[in-house]
């Protein structure tokens, strides 16, 4: 039997061969549960005998780590999945075992793989590595202050937000929800939205190309700047588009006065090691969601060009001029749907029909070009 083979040098049972790493027997049981889902019911029995009185606690611990590997990789089958709750439910319950620990992720992966359907990847090498040690891995996250939060195997995009918002003393799940996940490349020119249910280590890589950023997407809950981890968050996602002009409209002597108070704080802050967040909010751009527009169904609309959204309209404006072209207030916009490119090399597109029963309209656009950033199509 090749499984428990692997299994046995895994847990140190038998020797290892030449040349193997315990992380490839690992991954010889996971490929094979891939492949052939009618042996996961098996090998789930063989890894759950192995680790059912041990007495080798070395041994043991190997075992229920593997456990927790599967647990949040596959199921098993409706049949014995009655048995598998059981056992580690009771097993996460008891005090005296020195693995109570490992038992309960391994409950709380399967958990999550009955709620989100289990990663969709294997599990990368160095990730492996850091779970087999016990440690989890630690993720990069969140803008470029470089401040991090630890996550385990299984962990979803929705956790990660939720772990990042206690460290920014948000509680509301109001304010919460404002926030998402985004999984970058290429110093944040590619970028992706992460499904609240989608698990971050399916977008890590080994050679971390790919970074995960939180950011603020809408801006109903007024501001509060008690806490300096919110305040490095919030201003590190505004000061890239302050210091590309994304942030401003119009020139008038109040704008101009406005930059050059910005200008003089962005200097002190580099010394004083406090941040300007606080008068960043009144640019006029301050709270908008901005992206490219490479070519759109109103000719009259010079492009490329910038769309801003924010919680009460869509604008439209100039990329050098800054001058407005369009505003279209959401209470106004019927539908919006995406248009999905011709081939893979076209742009995404994003129809929106608005006005009334009457007087119905509709405008497109063509958004600048966003590579899907994901383990499969990076490297």
């Amino acid at each position: 039997n090749p499984c428990l083979a692997a299994l046995m040098r895994f847990m140190g049972d038998q020797p290892k061969l030449r040349n193997q790493e315990e992380t490839d027997y690992c991954y010889e049981i996971l490929q094979l549960c891939k492949e052939k889902e009618n042996l996961r019911d098996e090998i789930y029995c063989q890894v759950i005998k192995q680790v059912t009185q041990n007495p080798k606690p070395e041994s043991c611990a190997r075992g229920w780590m593997l456990l927790g590997l599967l647990a949040g990789y596959c199921l098993p089958s409706s049949i014995f999945m009655p048995y598998a709750t059981k056992f580690f439910q009771e097993a996460s319950s008891d005090s005296s075992s020195i693995h109570q620990e490992l038992a309960s992720t391994c409950q709380g992966n399967l958990r999550k793989t009955v709620m989100y359907g289990g990663r969709q990847h294997l599990p990368f090498r160095v990730e492996m590595e850091a779970f087999l040690v016990r440690g989890g891995r630690t993720v990069g996250c969140l803008g470029d202050e470089g401040w991090r939060c630890r996550e385990e195997t299984g962990a979803v995009a929705a956790e990660l937000v939720q772990e990042v918002c206690e460290q920014m003393g948000v509680s509301e799940m109001q304010e919460i929800k404002e926030f998402a996940l985004f999984a970058a490349k290429d110093n944040g020119k590619l970028m992706k939205a992460v499904h609240p249910e989608e698990y971050i280590h399916d977008y890590l890589l080994e050679d971390t190309l790919v970074k995960l950023k939180i950011r603020r997407l809408t801006w109903k809950t007024p501001l509060h700047f008690e806490n300096e981890v919110y305040i490095s968050l919030h201003y590190g996602q505004v000061l890239c588009d302050y210091l590309t002009g994304k942030l401003l409209l119009n020139y008038s002597n109040d704008l101009e006065k406005q930059v050059g108070t910005l200008a003089l704080f962005q200097h002190w802050a580099k010394k004083r090691n406090s941040l300007p967040i606080e008068h960043m909010v009144h640019l006029p751009l301050f709270g908008y969601n901005t992206y490219t527009v490479e070519r759109t169904s109103d000719q009259r609309i010079p492009v490329p060009c910038v769309i801003g959204v924010n919680r009460e309209q869509i604008i439209l404006g100039g990329r050098e001029t800054q001058e407005i072209y369009f505003v279209l207030p959401l209470k106004e916009m019927q539908r919006m749907r995406t248009l999905r490119a011709m081939d893979d090399s076209g742009p995404p597109g994003l129809e929106i029909n608005y006005g009334t029963p009457q007087d119905p309209k509709t405008i497109w656009f063509e958004l600048q070009k966003v590579k899907r950033t994901a383990p499969s199509a990076v490297g």
